[in-house]
């Protein structure tokens, strides 16, 4: 009686679809029993540290609009976490984080002057981080926050209408009283410098009290914010006239 086929163990080591390709390799045991072979794949393979093939770079952006921070990865199933001056960023409507391939991104929505900050993208063994610096819309007129509810002051005496003025280039500033050009004379004076302009109007009177608008324009386009005046009671050469005729 001739013995049958005897099983033959063989080891060999072989190239596998890995995400750590081509430095992970499977070992795989054939076993040769009669015609059938079984193969059982043990993967071997230790994948290298995830680094950074494309760092984040620092970012200046406008005030309420989006920023964009992107980081590439060198492996497409890499793991990272997003920071904020060391402090864990979480989804939110603020906060969204993009995968795509080998791309990670943070968009920042909505920006304010408050995100001007360090972000950075931790992948346990490698890091990157930038700066984001969020700046005032350079078209944008600043009043001074008292005055956007409007300014009531007594007859004869002094009022001031300052705005701060931000742009670039440099906006040309124009200030306007019920449509008409506001120009300087022995009772108003208009200072306008670089970031700020200030109407000042001295003895007051009742005639005083209108919406002021002040203009700004630059090759970026035009802003204009307004303020109402209101002037109480009456001057001290109106109440002489009126004792004289009574």
């Amino acid at each position: 009686m001739s013995p049958g086929p005897v099983p033959v163990l063989i080891l060999v080591q072989t190239q596998a679809q890995c995400l750590a390709a081509p430095v992970c390799s499977y070992k795989v045991l054939q076993v040769e029993v009669q015609d059938s072979i079984y193969l059982h794949p043990s993967c071997l393979c230790s994948e290298p540290p995830v680094e950074f093939t494309k760092p984040l770079e620092d970012q200046t952006v406008e005030e309420e609009s989006t920023a964009t921070l992107e980081c590439e990865v060198s492996r497409e199933n890499a793991e990272v976490q997003w920071f904020r001056d060391g402090q864990d960023i979480r989804k939110t409507k603020k906060y969204e984080m993009i995968v795509d391939g080998r791309k990670r991104a943070l968009l920042i929505h909505e920006c304010t002057l408050d995100d001007s900050r360090t972000y950075t993208c931790d992948a346990k063994d490698f890091k990157t981080s930038c700066f984001l610096n969020v700046e005032r819309d350079l078209r944008i007129i600043h009043l001074d926050a008292k005055l956007l509810a409007g300014l009531t002051a007594k007859a004869g005496s002094k009022i001031e209408l300052p705005a701060e003025v931000t742009g670039k280039p440099e906006p040309k500033v124009k200030w306007t009283k019920a449509d008409l050009v506001l120009k300087t004379d022995d009772r108003v004076s208009i200072d306008t410098k670089p970031g700020h302009s200030t109407v000042t109007v001295a003895k007051t009177k009742r005639d005083d009290s209108s919406t002021y608008i002040i203009e700004a324009t630059n090759s970026s386009g035009r802003a204009t914010a307004t303020v109402d005046v209101n002037i109480l009671g009456k001057t001290v050469g109106q109440q002489r006239k009126r004792k004289d005729f009574l």
